[in-house]
């Protein structure tokens, strides 16, 4: 899905039902992008005949099935499927599937609807009759007519009929003709729901009639009745067991409703919105819906989903009324305080009746206010909560990109450039990146690259982090240039991530203050090649490596060193290692920006960085390393001469010395020079 055609998604998911439509500012928070290109997302919606417009300050658009040409509303020959909430998102495959079920050739397919109790199995029953009117495949004067199986599960028989209907002595109270469902769905459908409680003989009866077009009423086999019905079917059984095999057939179409809590989260708030719209209207007043119950009515499992919320927003709706209808005010709060007590003085979201201008999405309300990234950023730099801040940063990327980004973002090439940074930041610095923290590294850089630049404030988040680790700052500096080199193509400032890549670190590196220590090589690896190696092995990350070009001199590297000290905090003192270059100039420049023990090295090697990275590592004092290097690093260095120049012939043999040596003393009687044995 293009970022266009998730933007329209999100537009029709929340804004279906709203009459007086929408501008670019109310679809800001709905994607990570600046206004224009919403505009531009707008417009070009509009070329394709998916959105209109009317040419007002600001421009207003509008959903096309919910507008002409001018941007006037109207009201039919629109889709009912468009009231379906969910029906251009989660929901596209089951409304398609009933869209097909209808327009099929001559008399339909039968299709059966698979839910909970209340997730709308009734109300897509409805809108699929809609539907049919609508397209002119039923006459518009058709009603739909509907029977619960489970009112007559004691009593198959007077639901058999009600269902065919019955003559005149058909059973005992029977004193006249009757007809049943099928003679008053002619024409149109007949939804059956809980149809899992339909006798085995009713179903025999119902199937008899779907393969032949005809039935018997009750009490008569001979009058055959003729009658075009299509069929609805709903069930809260998921089992094929519930329904015959032979019956079970007969219905070549199945759709399965899921429950509200496994809805996307975008559109359990347009339901809210949509509930708490409907309500507004009824009392012709503002609803405020404090932003505590609107956190509490989101996740919450709601046990008869749709049906159930609706219900019990009805009861928020009728309690916060018999309070304040008193109260003169233009406005109705709903809030988590107990009945007879104030409502907490927290911040509220204002629900206008449907189709009021002024009505605001509820979903855009949160993105820009109360779950915006920055305040989820802020308080995990200064809590360092990650298994908290990994849930709520999975929440925000769902309220905000739906299931689309999380789902599809794990594939492709930034999620295998980037596990490959992640790989080669654990190969540097020597600290284990288990798939948790990856998984997080992962989330907090989508965080990153959606976050729209107006709104970052990367100050406040550094001051927030200060108080962690300098060596965590350090890591955050390795990932980040990882991340540039290695995920984005062309490397684009991510100010967010540093402090947020601090604080994440924290826990994985020494708290202490330790003696830093430094590689500076010559070559496009050699220092990170070494440093990594003894990270790695003494299991944390106490060097950090330079790779210089081989045009650097010793100069270059003094002014790559003065930077680095100027980014951090170094009181415990500073161990460089170079494998070339003046060590007394070296000295002499750092000294001059150091306020601390300063020793430098030259001839690093991997055997010297590994001693190094070890006696920092158990907290040893700058003298007490100084003493212990002592004589540690002399190059030893022994010759051994080669054979004896010119042509030669060499014996040997597998099966003992013995054998080799009565060769030598047999070729020795015919050749002049001397073998070797």
């Amino acid at each position: 899905m293009t970022a266009k055609d998730n933007l329209l998604y999100k537009i029709t998911t929340l804004y279906a039902s709203h009459d007086a439509g929408f501008t670019a500012q109310d679809c800001e928070a709905l994607m990570a992008v600046s206004r224009s290109v919403i505009s531009h997302y707008l417009n070009r919606l509009c070329d394709e005949g998916k959105l209109t417009k009317q040419n007002t300050r600001p421009v207003r658009f509008f959903l096309a099935s919910n507008t002409d040409a001018t941007g006037a509303t109207i009201h039919a020959g629109h889709d009912p499927f468009s009231l379906f909430i969910g029906a251009d998102g989660s929901l596209q495959p089951q409304v398609e599937l009933c869209r097909a079920a209808v327009n099929y050739p001559q008399d339909g397919l039968a299709l059966l609807m698979v839910g909970e109790s209340g997730v709308g199995k009734s109300y897509l029953a409805h809108l699929i009759h809609q539907y049919a009117v609508e397209k002119a495949i039923i006459a518009a004067g058709s009603q739909l007519v509907d029977v619960n199986c489970a009112d007559y599960a004691n009593n198959p028989e007077l639901l058999s009929g009600a269902l065919f209907g019955y003559i005149r002595g058909a059973f005992t109270g029977a004193d006249r003709e009757k007809t049943g469902l099928l003679d008053h769905a002619d024409g149109s459908f007949l939804f059956l729901d809980e149809v899992h409680r339909l006798s085995a003989e009713n179903q025999e009866k119902l199937f008899l009639f779907m393969d032949k077009g005809y039935f018997y009423r009750l009490g008569d086999s001979r009058t055959r009745r003729y009658a075009n019905v299509r069929f609805l079917f709903a069930t809260t059984e998921g089992s094929d067991d519930a329904l015959l095999t032979t019956f079970r057939r007969r219905i070549p179409c199945r759709v399965e409703l899921p429950a509200f809590s496994a809805r996307p989260v975008a559109e359990r708030v347009a339901l809210i919105e949509a509930f708490l719209q409907q309500e507004a209207s009824r009392l012709k007043r503002e609803i405020q819906v404090e932003v505590a119950l609107m956190q509490q009515l989101i996740p919450t499992p709601v046990r008869g989903n749709v049906g159930e919320l609706k219900n019990r927003i009805k009861v928020l709706c009728a309690g916060a009324w018999s309070q304040q209808k008193a109260l003169e005010q233009p406005y109705l709060i709903l809030s988590l305080s107990a009945p007879g007590h104030p409502a907490a003085a927290g911040e509220r979201l204002p629900i206008s009746p449907a189709g009021q201008p002024g009505s605001l999405s509820l979903l855009g309300q949160r993105l820009g206010g109360w779950l915006n990234e920055e305040h989820l950023l802020l308080e995990f730099c200064q809590s360092a909560n990650v298994p908290l801040f990994t849930r709520k940063l999975e929440r925000w990327l769902h309220y905000s990109q739906s299931d689309l980004l999380l789902d599809r973002s794990r594939h492709g090439y930034l999620w295998k450039k980037s596990q490959y940074a992640f790989s080669r930041l654990a190969d540097l610095t020597g600290i284990e990146i288990n798939p948790a923290l990856r998984n997080t590294l992962w989330l907090c850089l989508l965080c990153a690259l959606h976050a729209q630049p107006g709104q970052q404030h990367p100050d406040e988040l550094a001051a927030a982090s200060a108080w962690t680790s300098q060596r965590a700052l350090m890591v955050a500096d390795e990932c980040l240039a990882l991340i540039h080199a290695e995920v984005t193509p062309q490397p684009q400032p991510l100010p967010l991530l540093r402090p947020v890549i601090r604080t994440l670190f924290h826990h994985h590196v020494e708290p202490d203050q330790l003696i830093q220590g430094v590689i500076v090589s010559h070559g496009s690896a050699t220092a990170s090649s070494i440093a990594g190696t003894a990270n790695k092995l003494v299991g944390g990350y106490y060097l950090k490596a330079f790779d210089m070009p081989f045009s650097v001199d010793t100069q270059g590297i003094i002014e790559m060193l003065i930077r680095h000290l100027d980014s951090i905090q170094h009181g415990s003192g500073l161990i460089i290692l170079v494998d070339m270059g003046s060590l007394n100039e070296i000295y002499r420049e750092i000294k001059l920006h150091l306020h601390s023990d300063l020793l430098v090295m030259n001839n690093v090697s991997t055997s010297m960085a590994l001693d190094i990275a070890s006696k920092i590592q158990h907290r040893l004092s700058m003298p007490e390393i100084v003493d212990s290097i002592k004589g540690a690093y002399e190059v030893e260095a022994r010759y051994y001469e080669g054979m004896i120049r010119g042509n030669k012939i060499v014996i040997s043999c597998i099966s003992g010395a013995g054998v080799s040596a009565k060769l030598k003393d047999i070729l020795e009687r015919y050749l002049v020079m001397p073998l070797i044995g």
